[in-house]
């Protein structure tokens, strides 16, 4: 329990966590390095084989004066499933969650904690990122590169902004929004229901889509999460499963995009010539496996080019020669 006369911010920060004993420390750090403290801090191991539950234990016994700290264990779900669980526990009004490769600046809760007390309506504040390798070299810009610069927005309170047109159009080409760098309202939110666990990756987006809608919106381009790309990040053989994703959650809410006049088909069209591109470097395989699903699965019916499966066929045939 927080014994100290730091003053906390009514907020939880939720860190799902599986296999990430070479990360997590570095990311409990930096909550601990606030200079405004969460309420509460969930820790969700996601059912981990290796050491990470023993750090994870370690560090709270030697924070437990200075945070309030809940460890949840659970049975290996995957990521949507792990952030739903400490969502479910989260008692305040706002919550943040991090993911446990990633670290948050010391100021970002303290930004989050402006920017809701300048808009009592606001859904959603996210920061910048600042994308790094593991030798902490930053590898590129992150928000000053993409589609949100198109948006209009206006001063909310210093170097905040509040979106002044609906964000969700922005998104459906890439999602830009950090879910390491956001906090959200708990009680802004369209539906209560969290993440959808069937989306394995991408699943960001549909998150965002499903609840974000004609909601208020407030962000900076300060860089106020530090966003790990190392070995276990999305490698060429998932690449796909994210534009996968994408495609299940832009035909999921098909209707609500033509609202805001997104031509979906186009979208989808361009999703899926991008997925199979990726799965055609991974052999025949992966490709007609996804083919069959999505023509069961994905109302709009795309095949793949003649390249892809020629692609397909020549990657198959080297992997055939190299086993040889």
């Amino acid at each position: 329990m927080n014994n100290n006369n730091q003053i906390t911010a009514d907020v939880t920060v939720i860190i799902p966590a599986y296999n990430m004993e070479k990360f997590i420390g570095k990311s409990l750090d930096s909550v601990k390095a606030q200079t405004r403290l969460p309420k509460e801090l969930i820790i969700v191991n996601d059912g981990s084989t290796d050491s990470t539950l023993a750090i994870i234990k370690k560090w709270i016994s030697s924070h437990e004066k200075i945070l309030n700290v809940t460890l949840i264990n659970k049975t290996n779900g995957g990521l949507s499933s792990a952030r739903n669980t400490g969502i479910k526990a989260c008692k305040t009004k706002l919550f943040a969650l991090l993911d446990a490769d990633d670290c948050y600046a010391a100021t970002f809760i303290e930004k989050a904690e402006q920017a809701f007390s300048a808009e009592e309506d606001l859904a959603l504040f996210f920061a910048n990122q600042r994308v790094v390798d593991e030798e902490g070299n930053k590898l590129f810009d992150w928000l000053e590169t993409k589609n949100i610069v198109n948006l209009a927005t206006k001063c909310l309170h210093n170097d905040i902004l509040l979106l002044t047109e609906p964000v969700i159009p922005s998104l459906i080409n890439g999602n830009y929004i950090s879910c390491s760098a956001s906090v959200f309202n708990k009680q802004k939110l369209t539906d209560q229901n969290g993440y959808n666990e069937a989306i394995k990756a991408g699943e960001d987006t549909e998150f965002l889509i499903r609840n974000l809608s004609d909601k208020k919106i407030a962000f900076t381009f300060e860089e106020l999460a530090i966003v790990l790309r190392h070995s276990n990040s999305i490698t060429q053989s998932k690449r796909h499963l994210v534009h996968v994703g994408r495609i299940c959650a832009l035909d999921m809410h098909r209707q609500l995009l033509l609202q805001h006049n997104v031509t979906v088909n186009k979208v989808i069209k361009e999703q899926f010539s991008h997925c199979y591109y990726q799965l055609s470097l991974l052999g025949c395989k992966p490709l007609f496996e996804f083919y069959l699903f999505a023509q069961k699965n994905i109302s709009l019916k795309e095949s793949p080019s003649v390249k892809d499966w020629f692609r397909a066929l020549k990657v198959s045939f080297g992997k055939l020669l190299l086993s040889k």
